[in-house]
């Protein structure tokens, strides 16, 4: 009884074994087809190999066309798209795949992507640099993933510059010229001397000296942007005339000399005259040379230089002492020389002539006018010429100058 169901037992199993191999390939092959539609690639592929090792394995069987559905491939067409820096056209990529869906990732701020179940569309906002931009979009599935590439080309190089013209008056001034580019970068280039130039975010502030030349002057100030130049062009107007003498006033002995002081103007060109035929001036470099002649006057004497260019002028006062000092000197330089006394004098010196006598041993003069005719005079006036010269030669007067006086005898 006990061997008989043990037999039977036996039995039993190898029927369900020969029934499990039986439906080996139909199972796997089914779990396989499960898990693709899950979208378990991986497993899938698992089970249909697995089903190939069936014994039930059936010689028309549809696994190779399984396995190569589970091997998951993605591919984009085409792999890259080119936008120009100002395109509005939407652009679009295909993509292939054996998986039921796809993933899209990437992108950037100015590069948009939609899609659906086998298009990408691809928007971008304008390129306002100079630079070009790149981004990448990635499509995955199972595993698997391709890649688009995405540039958009620079825009054209934009520079302003406001104002392009800057006009200084004369004085220190400062104004700013706005610089507007879609440049990252710019730099202050070459700029005249008489300016400064400073940088302050997207502005230049510049900053004129004065000019103290008569003459306007122009330059120009440039400004680098991607490596190429713009002009902003500068000018300032004329400084006023500037004419000066190093000195108010000069004084001169009696004798003939001259001296030199420096004249400052910021005109070239300029003019030197004087107001008397004693003082005589020319123009001497930078310098004007004043020379006066000999005085044979009793009096000092006073003129002046004018040195001038167009309508500005600066005047230098000229002094000169007279040949004596006072009518007294004269006087005592005379009676030595005659050994004259107690007579009356008369001195006849451009431009007066004096009436001197001696008053209780006094020295006393007064204004005169000379009666004699010196080129006709008559001895019943009577009145004396005399001429006596004062040279270099004298050993008592060592001026250029000499004097003619007029004597008169006192009659008793």
């Amino acid at each position: 009884m006990k061997r008989t169901l043990l037999l039977a037992i036996l039995i039993l199993l190898g029927s369900m074994t020969l029934f499990a191999q039986d439906r080996c390939y139909e199972t796997q092959r089914a779990k396989g087809i499960q898990l693709y539609e899950k979208g378990d690639y991986t497993a899938a592929y698992k089970n249909f190999q697995t089903a190939k090792l069936c014994t039930d394995l059936p010689s028309d069987n549809d696994l190779d066309e399984w396995l190569d559905k589970c091997t998951i491939y993605v591919r984009i067409s085409p792999k890259k798209l080119t936008f120009s820096a100002t395109s509005s056209d939407r652009q679009c990529a295909e993509v292939s795949t054996n998986a039921k869906m796809f993933k899209v990732a990437g992108g950037a701020p100015w590069c948009t992507v939609t899609h659906d179940s086998k298009t990408l569309y691809v928007d971008c906002s304008d390129n306002l640099t100079v630079e070009p931009r790149t981004t990448k979009i990635t499509v995955t599935a199972g595993g698997k993933s391709a890649v688009l590439e995405v540039v958009q080309e620079a825009a054209g190089l934009e520079v302003s510059l406001e104002p392009a013209t800057l006009a200084f008056s004369s004085r220190e001034e400062t104004k700013t010229v706005e610089v507007s580019t879609n440049a990252n970068e710019w730099s202050v280039g070459t700029y005249p001397d008489w300016v400064s130039v400073f940088k302050e975010n997207n502005a230049l502030s510049v900053r004129s000296i004065p000019n103290v030349s008569p003459q306007s002057r122009q330059g120009t100030l440039m400004v680098t942007v991607g490596g190429q130049e713009y002009p902003v062009s500068i000018s300032q107007m004329p400084g006023d005339t500037l004419i000066e003498i190093g000195k108010k006033e000069m004084a001169f002995p009696n004798y003939t000399a001259f001296a030199m002081v420096a004249v400052v103007s910021n005109m070239p060109h300029w003019q030197a005259e004087s107001s008397d035929e004693w003082i005589r001036a020319s123009v001497v470099s930078d310098s004007l040379k004043v020379y006066v002649v000999d005085n044979p006057s009793l009096f000092s004497r006073h003129g002046y230089v004018r040195v001038s260019v167009g309508k500005h002028f600066a005047d230098l006062m000229v002094h000169q002492q007279p040949f004596v000092s006072t009518p007294e000197k004269l006087v005592s330089e005379l009676k030595s020389v005659d050994n004259m006394k107690e007579e009356t004098i008369l001195v006849t010196s451009y431009p007066s002539n004096l009436r001197v006598y001696v008053d209780d041993d006094e020295v006393k003069y007064t204004p005169f006018t000379c009666p004699v005719d010196y080129e006709h005079h008559s001895l019943t006036t009577g009145f004396e010429r005399r001429e006596y010269f004062f040279n270099e030669k004298s050993e008592r007067h060592s001026n250029r100058a000499w004097y003619a006086f007029c004597h008169h005898h006192i009659r008793s």
